[in-house]
């Protein structure tokens, strides 16, 4: 094939890539986000400064039975960061609600870690990994940071989302986001600060433990099982009805993902949630967590509870 139509073809083929990327990812603030971030140098608070200014800093996350001998290689991440937390809180079911299963045996690398502490608690679906968690502190203060149990995260994570907390303390700081809010320039911070219509939480999310007072754990058991798959469009649905604003870190995934994490049961692949016969076709899993998305952004509208408009 001539070379010059080999160009053509490519150069057609990242426009379809941008458009797409613009269309589904929001590009038009995506877009604008990274090229603040490639331009503009931000200035960074000290390590040991934000030590002192965050004494009480909690990782939080929640697993299946399935994976909680798999999820070593997150912890380690997360022992590896240059701010280490406090303490990293598992928050683990008395029974896991998606498949009627428990947890039988617990790992010794998660036994043996002084640092972990096990919470057996309700499975509350999309919050188990962050609320239970925010009950355990009367501080209203305290850092929650929540992480998936299949990513593994850089050792900068938790030190980048304090710098933002610090720079925004009424606010939940996210990695990434999918959608987008607004943006604008602070003048304080000499910088634009980019607000998300939601979070993403294999990305980690900073939240403090006020930010759920009035958390109504009922509402979400009686939710039906599309939302219970979409999780982070629940709690960013919460944070938006309590005007708690959404601060987003940075444009583009800065964090690994493990094999697992592409199994079937990913809520990203819809958590093996029934979709009246969407997943027949295995091509269709690749977009079942934006159909989970839809149902249930669709659900909470037709009831009047929808905060997130960017979701219609």
């Amino acid at each position: 094939m001539n070379l010059k139509y080999i160009f053509y073809l490519f150069f057609l083929l990242a426009i379809c890539i941008l458009i797409l990327v613009y269309y589904v990812y929001d590009g038009k603030y995506r877009f604008f986000h990274i090229f603040c971030k490639s331009f503009f140098v931000e200035d960074k608070i000290n390590t040991e400064k934000l030590k002192d200014e965050f004494p009480l800093v909690i990782v939080t996350l929640t697993t299946s039975p399935k994976r909680i001998s798999k999820i070593k290689v997150v912890i380690d991440s997360i022992m590896q960061q240059t701010i280490l937390p406090n303490k990293i809180v598992l928050n683990l079911p008395h029974v896991f609600k998606r498949d009627g299963s428990t947890y039988d045996e617990i790992p010794d690398f998660i036994t043996n870690n002084e640092l972990i502490e096990i919470n057996r608690c309700e499975d509350i679906g999309p919050a188990t990994k962050v609320v239970p968690t925010s009950l355990l502190y009367n501080d209203p203060d305290t850092v929650l940071i929540s992480v998936d149990d299949d990513i593994i995260y850089n050792k900068d994570v938790i030190e980048n989302l304090l710098q933002y907390s610090y720079e925004y303390p009424d606010c939940t700081i996210t990695g990434m986001v999918d959608k987008y809010n607004r943006y604008e320039y602070n003048n304080k911070l000499n910088k634009y600060t980019f607000y998300g219509a939601d979070v993403m939480g294999f990305s980690g999310v900073l939240y403090k433990s006020k930010f759920f007072d009035g958390f109504d754990k009922s509402t979400l058991l009686g939710l039906p099982k599309f939302c219970y798959a979409s999780d982070d469009l629940i709690i960013a649905n919460f944070l938006f009805k309590n005007q708690i604003p959404i601060i987003v870190l940075s444009p583009i995934h800065n964090v690994r993902e493990t094999l697992y994490g592409n199994s079937y049961d990913s809520l990203k692949f819809g958590g093996n949630i029934d979709n009246s016969g969407f997943f027949d076709n295995p091509f269709n899993n690749l977009f079942s967590h934006r159909l989970n998305y839809k149902n249930c952004s669709q659900y909470l509208n037709e009831r009047g509870e929808l905060y997130v408009k960017e979701f219609l």
